[in-house]
């Protein structure tokens, strides 16, 4: 599931049990894609070249 199918999922949802796992499990793909971004782009100067050591 992408970021916009859980956020809508959680927007949508009437139970509040539910719409807490909903954001909780939005939180955790946001984490990891921000975690997964930093990794590829920000960390490792070979892959970004223009970055200043």
């Amino acid at each position: 599931m992408n970021t916009f199918e859980l956020a809508f999922d959680a927007l949508m949802c009437h139970d509040t049990l539910d719409k807490i796992k909903l954001v909780n499990q939005l939180h955790t793909l946001k984490e990891q894609l921000a975690l997964n971004y930093q990794s590829e782009y920000l960390i490792s100067p070979v892959k970004n070249p223009g970055r200043p050591v």
